[in-house]
């Protein structure tokens, strides 16, 4: 039998307004980038200590699927990094996106860029995405929707948690690691592993309890609350303190939010990081009507990990905690 772990939420329902973001994102939109190269795109947020999360939404222009990456905090400046745009691509659509502490969404309006062959190809009043020939960029796709985008090079593409009907995770290898915020964006080989017995998250983990798993919480859906609870299922691999993987929330009894029918599966890519034994993890899955956005933070306890998740989705939000053990 396969052991199980019990992720629980203290509830509240109180009748709330459709939330503001408190954040404000500043960005310089981008007219040319690059192909075959990774273009960034870079965006700071104020006040920088209210964002739960951010990710640049993109697309090859005339395709019907959007992909997104995590962007990673680096002195302020928040960035994220894409795959190489291929020189046969005409246009890449972008925006980005932000969630505060309070589940609230900030945007930009949608972008597009041309792709040039070389800077001297980009118009000089349109502003040149900066780029790089290498790197390792963790993409989602939306429901559906090829693990390769259309229109960016497959070279080094590798797909985690494949399978996967919600969502797919591809590593594109580079060099230079650079591991924060939950997301990998570049990464060389060359430095020793960790040692075998330091703390890893690789393998698969659920919770445990008398009544089962669960990922018990406090909902939003604008504007009441309800109550939900999910099963909670993590595969992850861990390279290095990079963690990537695939998660699935199954629908349980117990929920008044009536939002889908119970044992509903949901699935989502995984990414983040353990430094020492301090967890990091975004679910996360680019849904027709927008992003639906997991941050879990929390500690390592030999074979169990719990803390804190706060999620924003098209119709709302939900926080609580959450308590995993390992299979």
């Amino acid at each position: 039998m396969i052991a199980r772990a019990l992720a629980v939420v203290a509830v509240a329902a109180l009748a709330a307004p459709p939330l503001e973001a408190a954040l404000t994102l500043q960005h310089q939109a981008v007219g040319c980038m690059l192909a075959e190269r990774h273009p960034r795109l870079d965006a700071r947020f104020d006040p920088e200590a209210e964002v739960a999360g951010a990710r640049v939404f993109f697309r090859a222009a005339g395709t019907p699927h959007w992909y997104s990456v995590a962007m990673v905090a680096q002195a302020g400046l928040w960035s994220g990094t894409l795959p190489k745009p291929k020189r046969s691509t005409g246009r890449i659509e972008y925006y980005l996106e932000a969630t505060d502490k309070a589940f609230a969404p900030v945007r930009t309006a949608q972008q597009a860029a041309e792709v040039v062959a070389g800077p001297g190809a980009c118009r000089k009043d349109l502003p040149l995405a900066a780029a790089s020939p290498s790197a390792r960029v963790v993409v989602t796709a939306a429901s559906g929707a090829p693990a390769v985008p259309a229109g960016f090079l497959n070279a080094g593409l590798a797909v985690v948690g494949g399978g996967l009907s919600a969502g797919a995770v591809a590593g594109i290898v580079g060099g230079g690691a650079v591991v924060a915020g939950g997301v990998v964006v570049a990464g060389r080989g060359g430095d020793d592993g960790p040692e075998e017995a330091a703390p890893t998250l690789t393998g698969s983990w659920a919770g445990t309890g008398a009544d089962g798993m669960s990922r018990d919480v406090v909902t939003t859906i604008v504007p009441p609350t309800c109550h939900r609870e999910d099963d909670l299922f993590l595969d992850l691999q861990q390279t290095g303190s990079a963690v990537t993987g695939s998660a699935r929330y199954v629908s349980r009894a117990g929920t008044t939010c009536d939002l889908e029918p119970l044992g509903t599966v949901r699935a989502f890519s995984v990414t983040g990081s353990l430094a020492g034994t301090s967890v990091s993890l975004t679910l996360s899955v680019a849904l027709p009507d927008g992003p639906s956005i997991h941050v879990f933070v929390g500690t390592l306890q030999g074979s169990r990990m719990s803390g804190t998740v706060t999620s924003s989705f098209p119709t709302g939000s939900s926080h609580g905690t959450w308590s995993v053990r390992r299979q």
